[in-house]
């Protein structure tokens, strides 16, 4: 969730501030230049990764789109665990 808010977010910074600069909207959305550059850099990647590599990134993308599942009580909860093992060894030494 908070993944696609801040894409929102980024893109509604950018192109916002380039219409209250006096821009067109449309200066900027050039779907073959989009084309050419997601096309080689998917190109390249694909040139340049083996094909067991190339269908492991493809298993493994929706996982980069979902949220963590960790949460904050876990992060807390490791933290506390590593202040307690850093002040004991502070306290051994």
């Amino acid at each position: 969730m908070f993944l696609i808010l801040g894409y929102l977010i980024g893109l509604g910074a950018i192109f916002g501030g380039f219409v209250l600069e006096g821009g067109s909207i449309s200066a900027l959305i050039q779907p073959y230049e989009l084309l050419m550059i997601a096309g080689g850099a998917f190109g390249a990647f694909f040139a340049a990764t083996f094909p067991r590599s190339f269908k492991a990134v493809l298993r493994t993308l929706p996982m980069a789109l979902k949220g963590s599942k960790y949460t904050k009580v876990a992060y807390l909860e490791l933290l506390s665990l590593l202040n307690e093992l850093f002040c004991a060894f502070a306290r051994v030494a």
